[in-house]
């Protein structure tokens, strides 16, 4: 991998810990409250040289497309927990406790994959976190165990890729 596509890696996971940071000092959880997360991490990796404007704008862009796929994946997992559980095996009490930790603490995951809701199509050369890509061509599944650049398909060599895990 050559150095510069290590650096762009290397500075995604920067820029997600450092979202993290500036989202966790914030009451609220909101996808406002995130979108200005990402904006104090951009300004602070800028000053401090770590990054340009132009790889903060990349940057933003792939975290915030990660986001919204996962908290489209959460929304979706979510559902099918509540569906699977049977309240007549549960004590009530127990079972409105779930209920309330289960919509409180999902509200900015609620909040991202509002915008998730449209397809989110990756493309090569576009770093990504963890995930599993499926190729729109041929259906080729790309496994990412860790943050790295979407390379073109192996099999068909096309550019546009699915997150479907």
């Amino acid at each position: 991998m050559s150095d510069t596509n290590q650096k762009l890696i290397d500075a995604y996971e920067r820029f997600a810990e450092k979202t993290k940071e500036f989202l966790a000092e914030s009451r609220e959880k909101t996808s406002e409250t995130f979108e200005h997360a990402m904006d104090q991490a951009r300004e602070n990796m800028e000053k401090a040289g770590e990054i340009s404007r132009s790889e903060s704008d990349r940057l933003k862009a792939f975290l915030k497309r990660d986001m919204e796929q996962t908290a489209q994946d959460f929304k979706n997992a979510g559902e099918k927990a509540q569906a699977s559980l049977n309240p007549h095996n549960l004590k009530s009490g127990f079972f409105n406790l779930v209920g309330y930790v289960a919509k409180n603490s999902s509200q900015l995951m609620e909040s991202l994959a509002e915008w998730a809701e449209n397809e989110v199509v990756l493309h090569t050369g576009e770093v990504t976190g963890p995930a599993v890509l499926t190729c729109r061509s041929c259906d080729e599944v790309l496994h990412f165990k860790e943050s790295g650049r979407v390379p073109p398909c192996p099999k068909c060599h096309k550019t546009e890729f699915q997150r479907t895990g």
